[in-house]
């Protein structure tokens, strides 16, 4: 689960890294071009999820990214602490049955 958390966050930030580049000053690097007769460099397609694209302005498109990576980064955050704390349950319940089982030792 972390492991496609992080998946995702590397994605979403080579898509905001990959908007960010797009702009008038290297329209002339463009690999992808529309299949319409004008082309806006402000204009990109972005991938929302399931297959469906819809068309942003670069602004949207970076705050469409930049939510994402910061809603997957929460989860890793919520995630790792739950793995932290069951790990603390697991030392403490792996302490409690270490003195049982001495107090067993004892009493035999």
């Amino acid at each position: 689960m972390f492991g496609q958390l992080k998946l995702a966050q590397t994605r979403f930030q080579g898509c905001l890294e990959s908007v960010q580049r797009i702009g008038p000053e290297n329209q002339e690097k463009v690999s992808l071009l529309p299949l319409t007769s004008s082309f806006d460099p402000e204009k990109v397609i972005v991938d929302v999820g399931t297959g469906y694209f819809v068309e942003k302005s670069r602004a949207d498109a970076k705050k469409h990214y930049e939510d994402k990576i910061a809603y997957v980064t929460k989860n890793m955050e919520q995630l790792q602490d739950t793995i932290h704390r069951k790990q603390d349950n697991v030392r403490v319940v792996g302490e409690v049955m270490q003195v049982k089982a001495l107090q067993q030792r004892e009493n035999a």
